[in-house]
């Protein structure tokens, strides 16, 4: 539930509030500065239960569970989620909130101080936190907690807006746990009121046990051909007032675009080629200073590649040394035995032109034989619960152990032992054994790989600060470092241009020349692309990506059908679109149902000859196998209970089923229209029920069935019975 889910967020993050040296930086961000998506804007995003949402009230709401949901998973970047996914899951804690706070009221259900304060006390991050245990039992006391609560209350008063901050993290987790107090109370109320008599629990048995022996005649419409029925206009029109409310439809837009995709021309690769060629020599330039020629150093000639590929290239240096087996085979063949300053290219890979240069070669040990004293952080990768210290003490700590062993490396053994967070190897001296290349952190790695038996070295990694002792290296493999001088192949801007005029040039045909939007796409040589049941709240568009400001055009108020728009999506396309169908809410125009009323129609008609026909053969007919005889066809057998309503062959057919279950033995049923065709039944024989006497053990099971569909079936129904009036979509 929405409120299990707020008060995990929250309880974990008190427990930054308790303990966490970085308190003060966490709960400021989580709470955040105040300046959400929307501030300000006076606008509602909708309405509950008659209850108005302005979207200031949402705007808090969304930033705080933006903010809760970054701490939370470090995905500060919102690259596992979207903003839309977000606005959804707030949107429905207030629908649940505002729903739910009503019945509550109505009902009188109340959440006291005592209940709330025992429920905290039982959340287990508070009893585990070690400010509220006491030092010699470690056993949690309540008073400590109470002291706690105070004096954050009395910070706050004080008007520190950090203090204020904390506090009111506090109370939203109160909040929560209120909440939680009163749904359970209220599904509770609402299960103990949920009860299944005997005779229901009875007739359940007896429909579950009770078997038919059935005897059946099926024609399948597929006997009668299309040709033989004709439906008019004025009968689907008929059935269609008659039956609307059976083609109701949710809001949707249809659309139809042609996309122009934004690619680098053939002028742009050989602009780029061309930058890179004049990189790679030496050039002659004014110097803008002195007003004179300046010699400017080129690739080829520089004696800082790092320098050279971080200042001109798209794409950082790479400190890495390659084996033989990680060259491609083309650069196998030219660079692998080349000297250092050996260059290779232009030439494309991937998105990219790249030049290649021979930057250094080395022997690389095969394997390794290393030992480390590790000092972990609090928040460090495998960090035990026992490192307390933060990142910036880790580091002076480390770093000073570092200096006293390079000063003295006799001392590596006895400070491992003392101070080592490695609690595998520290009792061998800090000892890792052999490893290979990879097989460790990287960093880590790459310290062990490039340095010689013997060196001390200080390396940080996730784990923490590594002071590592490099005890011996095993064989040698030749290994290639490359200087890789890139450049992104990117549109230009007259490339860019050019796919906007052509998508301006192709709406204005459309505009202008009186033919359909698809007609005059194909014409052009382009591949319209129609996209129907666009709904509201969507955030892709098939063939397009995320493209949610054109779902905000379909749905804006002023688009009509016809109207057309251009839209760049993603920096990547550019999409001519075109409105081409608005579905309101309610009951589906005539035109969009024509085909299925006619083929419903078609059915019945089939139907209706198909009975006739067995009306014809009942006449004469004493018994079910007979009839076959008459028609033609195969008695079908099956034995069926009250529950069961599938037909061997057949399929699910529940009015002939229904229909079988009514008859009295040895007697033929009248012509009954199914789903696949039209039947007549008889029920041979039928099972003597056995009428077990006691149903307490049904009962109980379904109770228990029934009791545990409260949590997810209870708001729903509660929902469907308020009127909900969403805007959001005007915002997001």
């Amino acid at each position: 539930m929405a409120t299990l889910e707020k008060i995990r967020q929250r309880s974990g993050l008190l427990i930054i509030v308790i303990g966490f040296a970085m308190l003060a930086f966490i709960l400021t961000d989580l709470l955040g500065s105040g300046n959400s998506l929307l501030m300000g804007d006076a606008a509602n995003a909708g309405k509950i239960n008659g209850e108005p949402v302005t979207m200031d009230q949402f705007a808090k709401k969304l930033n705080t569970r933006t903010e809760g949901y970054k701490n939370q998973t470090q995905d500060f970047a919102l690259e596992r989620v979207t903003t839309k996914q977000l606005a959804d899951q707030t949107w429905n804690d207030l629908k649940r909130d505002i729903i739910l706070g009503a019945e509550f009221e109505k009902l009188g259900i109340k959440a006291t101080k005592a209940e709330i304060f025992e429920e905290i006390i039982r959340n287990p991050n508070i009893q585990s936190a070690a400010m509220f245990r006491n030092e010699a039992t470690q056993q949690f006391e309540a008073n400590r907690l109470t002291q706690y609560l105070a004096n954050m209350r009395d910070q706050a008063s004080t008007g520190d807006p950090q203090a204020i901050d904390f506090y009111q993290q506090w109370l939203d987790f109160e909040d929560a746990i209120t909440e939680q107090i009163l749904n359970d109370k209220y599904n509770t109320a609402v299960s103990k009121g949920l009860y299944t008599p005997t005779v229901l629990a009875k007739e359940s048995y007896r429909r579950n046990s009770q078997n038919v022996a059935a005897q059946y005649v099926h024609l399948p419409y597929s006997d009668v051909a299309d040709s033989e029925v004709t439906v008019s206009d004025a009968e689907i029109k008929k059935y269609y007032n008659a039956n609307k409310n059976k083609f109701k439809q949710e809001a949707s837009r249809d659309i139809e675009f042609v996309d122009f995709f934004i690619e680098p021309s053939f002028e742009d690769e050989k602009a780029v080629i061309a930058d890179l060629e004049g990189l790679v020599e030496d050039r002659v330039s004014i110097n803008p200073m002195t007003n004179e020629l300046d010699t400017v150093v080129g690739f080829q000639n520089t004696d800082n590649d790092s320098l050279f590929v971080a200042m001109n290239g798209d794409l950082p240096f790479q400190d890495r040394f390659l084996n033989k087996d990680e060259f491609s085979e083309t650069l196998d063949t030219i660079l692998w035995d080349a000297p250092v300053g050996t260059i290779y290219g232009p030439y494309q890979e991937g998105g990219y032109f790249v030049v290649d240069k021979v930057n250094k070669v080395i022997s690389i040990p095969d394997s390794v034989k290393a030992s480390h004293i590790l000092i972990a952080f609090q928040g460090a990768e495998r960090a035990g619960q026992q490192v307390t210290r933060d990142q910036r003490e880790a580091f002076v700590l480390a770093d000073s152990l570092y200096k006293a062993i390079k000063e003295d490396p006799s001392l590596f053994s006895e400070i491992n032992i003392q101070y080592s967070d490695d609690q595998v190897s520290k009792m061998d001296g800090g000892n890792l054994n052999w490893f290979q290349d990879g097989q460790m952190a990287e960093g880590f790695s790459k310290y062990c790989f490039r340095n010689k038996t013997g060196d001390i070295g200080f390396v940080p990694t996730n784990f923490g600060f590594h002071i590592i002792r490099i005890d011996d290296q095993k064989g040698a493999t030749k290994a290639v470092r490359l200087a890789t001088l890139a450049r992104r192949l990117t549109p230009s801007e007259n490339t860019i241009k050019d796919v906007n005029r052509d998508a301006a040039n192709f709406a204005s045909a459309v505009r202008n020349g009186g033919e359909p939007f698809s007609v005059t796409a194909e014409s052009k040589g382009y591949n319209p692309r129609p996209v129907t049941g666009l709904e509201i709240f969507d955030e892709n568009i098939l063939g397009l990506g995320n493209s949610r400001n054109i779902v905000k055009w379909a749905y804006d108020e002023k688009s009509l059908v016809g109207d057309m728009n251009i839209f760049d999506v993603n920096n990547q396309v550019v999409a001519v679109v075109q409105l081409t169908r608005i579905n309101e809410e309610g009951p589906a125009p005539l035109e969009f149902v024509r085909d299925e009323i006619e083929a419903i129609l078609i059915k019945e008609k089939k139907a209706e000859i198909l009975k006739g026909k067995l009306r014809d053969n009942l006449a004469s007919a004493t018994d079910v196998a007979s009839l076959a005889t008459a028609t033609g066809k195969t008695m079908g057998v099956s034995n069926m209970t009250f529950s069961s309503s599938n037909f061997p062959g057949i399929g699910n057919e529940p009015k002939a089923a229904g229909t079988l279950h009514g008859l009295p033995l040895g007697i033929l049923s009248s012509p009954v229209a199914g789903e696949t065709g039209v039947f007549v039944l008889a029920a041979s024989s039928r099972d003597e029920f056995a009428d077990k006497g006691n149903y307490d053990e049904d009962k109980e099971l379904a109770n228990g069935a029934v009791r545990n569909t409260v949590q997810t079936r209870l708001f729903p129904a509660l929902e469907k019975q308020v009127k909900i009036t969403d805007r959001r979509h005007v915002f997001y």
